[in-house]
């Protein structure tokens, strides 16, 4: 995906300049490739984004996704799709394979579990038992029961300058806006691995271009960061659009919002691991999720990105927010450690409330004679709340399975309503 580096053995003192600015009129900038990546419109908050396709219609439901021997005893009723209390599950005409699924649903009898949605026809997602509970937010944005809210609206007593003095951002009615020329601030609250939720707004700023629009940065472990940027109709380069891990990986897609709207980052980050003199034996790994829509998934971070508060990867970090002069504004941040932390099971509503489930599904890859060559991978939110984060399931690497590694989407009987169902391919990452 790289540039060739501007070299050049040419005696003229101009020469890497020359070069470098061969690089860039090649389509080529900061060591990236162009073009940028595609634009997918997100939808309304819970979707569907404009590249899904829809398995129950958040308005006006049908059956014509699903295959028709599968449908007795499933009823429309209104924005609902019903179960049968008991009866055939509902499969999907079409076969899928790396996907993002959502899915909302809500029990209607006490006692009944929560559906398992199946993907490729057999396996059973979410597959995490014997874990803890945890109480989730009143909506799937709001901080569990678990979270550390990092700014909840009221002050900036959780967070410093660079150097600990006292932040100088600007609180008005609830949201935290940077008063550029103030410089970057950081946490009070150090973390290793984390989920964190960070919702923004860039300015309006017609007149400015590419990297003077709306620029801000969202810097994990104050090391490592996810670009803030007005992206929405304007250009830059390859991995500086807004949701890049900077200068390593572009987003898979553009989800941006218009400026002045409010947008959303859910972010899982397993920090560095560091054997016992301090030397890095695994680099850290994120899955990011702008909008509600997968942008990278389980990537490896290499080091720390440009602008980094330090390189001490093996140590706890702050979050960081870039001041880069523009009055971008944040608000509703909150992180919920991971480190040290049993498994989580669950996060559910009760019996009657609107639920949901957000699911990354990697299919497994098999070679010619039908053998896994790497398993299949899951990493699933429920109600907001991180179950299980690339997580292998079923048969193991070197099995031999007689299906192909595309398949039906299955919803479960019971007694339990489905609404807002959509799925939508995923690409692999850049390499």
């Amino acid at each position: 995906m790289r540039c060739p580096s501007p070299t050049t053995t040419s005696t003229n003192p101009l020469a890497p300049l020359l070069a470098g600015l061969g690089v860039l009129l090649a389509g080529c900038a900061f060591g990236q490739e162009l073009p940028e990546p595609p634009y997918v419109d997100p939808g309304p908050p819970g979707g569907p984004p404009a590249d899904a396709v829809t398995l129950v219609d958040r308005f006006a439901p049908t059956l014509d996704p699903w295959r028709p021997d599968t449908t007795a005893g499933w009823k429309l009723d209104g924005k609902v799709l019903k179960a049968p209390a008991q009866g055939a599950d509902l499969v999907t005409k079409q076969a899928f394979g790396d996907v993002q699924l959502h899915v909302e649903f809500r029990v209607t009898e006490e006692g009944q579990s929560l559906p398992r949605i199946k993907l490729l026809g057999t396996l059973a997602i979410p597959v995490i038992d014997g874990g803890s509970t945890v109480q989730p937010g009143n909506t799937d944005s709001a901080p569990p029961g678990d979270a550390v809210v990092l700014f909840d609206g009221t002050s900036l007593d959780g967070w410093t300058r660079i150097d600990g003095r006292p932040a100088r951002w600007d609180v008005v009615k609830g949201i935290l806006r940077c008063k550029p020329g103030t410089g970057n601030i950081i946490t009070k609250e150090r973390f290793r691995d984390v989920q964190l939720h960070v919702e923004f707004a860039t300015p309006y700023m017609p007149q400015a271009k590419g990297q003077g629009r709306g620029n801000s940065g969202v810097y994990l472990q104050g090391r490592y960061e996810i670009q803030v940027l007005d992206s929405y109709q304007n250009k830059t380069y390859f991995d500086g659009q807004c949701g890049a891990i900077y200068h390593e990986y572009p987003p898979l897609v553009n989800v941006c919002r218009p400026p002045l709207q409010w947008q959303s980052y859910d972010i899982v980050f397993y920090a560095a691991r560091c054997d016992a003199n301090g030397k890095v034996t695994v680099y850290p790994r994120a899955t990011v999720l702008h909008n509600g829509v997968v942008i990278h998934d389980n990537v490896e971070i290499h080091g720390p990105t440009g602008g980094h508060l330090d390189e001490k990867m093996c140590e706890p970090g702050p979050l960081m927010l870039q001041d880069h002069g523009n009055t971008v504004q944040f608000r509703n941040i909150w992180l919920r450690h991971l480190t040290g932390k049993g498994r989580v099971s669950q996060a559910p509503r009760s019996v009657g409330e609107w639920q949901s489930y957000d699911i990354v599904f990697r299919a497994p890859r098999l070679g010619q004679d039908g053998t896994v060559q790497r398993r299949a991978r899951v990493t699933v939110f429920h109600n907001g709340v991180l179950l299980a984060h690339a997580v292998e399931i079923g048969p193991g690497k070197g099995a031999k399975v007689d299906r192909p590694a595309e398949g039906p989407v299955i919803l479960p009987a019971g007694n339990v309503e489905y609404r807002n169902v959509w799925i939508r391919p995923i690409a692999s990452p850049p390499k």
